[in-house]
C-alpha cells in the first residue's frame, strides 16, 4: 500500500492542476488569471468571496500549525520551570528537533 501513495498522490495533483489550467483558459480575455477572478467567473460576487475567505482561512490554518511546531521545538530545547537542563536531554531533544523538521520537510 506505501508503494502505490506516491503515484496516486502525483496522478491527483496533475489532474488538478490540468483542470485549474483549462478553468483558467475558460476566463474572458480580459480577466486577471487569479483564483479571486476565477471564483467571480465561477460565482459572481459570492464566488469571489468565497475563495478570498479559503485563501485567508489556509493562511490562518498554515500560520497556526506553524505556531504549534515553534512552540514544540521551544519545549523541547528549554526545560520547563524546576527541571535541570542536563546536557545529555539538550543533545537529545536538539536532535528530535532536527528529525522531526527535516520530517515535516520531506512531506
Amino acid at each position: 500500500m506505501p508503494r502505490l501513495l506516491p503515484p496516486t498522490c502525483l496522478c491527483t495533483v496533475r489532474v488538478t492542476l490540468q483542470l485549474i489550467c483549462r478553468a483558467f483558459d475558460l476566463l474572458p480575455p480580459s480577466a486577471p488569471r487569479s483564483y479571486p477572478a476565477l471564483g467571480a467567473a465561477a460565482g459572481g460576487r459570492h464566488g469571489r468571496r468565497a475563495v478570498l475567505l479559503f485563501c485567508f482561512l489556509e493562511l490562518a490554518g498554515a500560520s497556526i500549525v506553524l505556531l504549534m511546531v515553534c512552540w514544540q521545538m521551544l519545549e523541547l530545547l528549554l526545560p520547563s520551570e524546576g527541571e535541570r537542563a542536563a546536557g545529555e536531554n539538550a543533545c537529545a531533544s536538539m536532535s528530535r528537533c532536527a528529525s522531526n523538521w527535516q520530517c515535516w520537510c520531506s512531506e
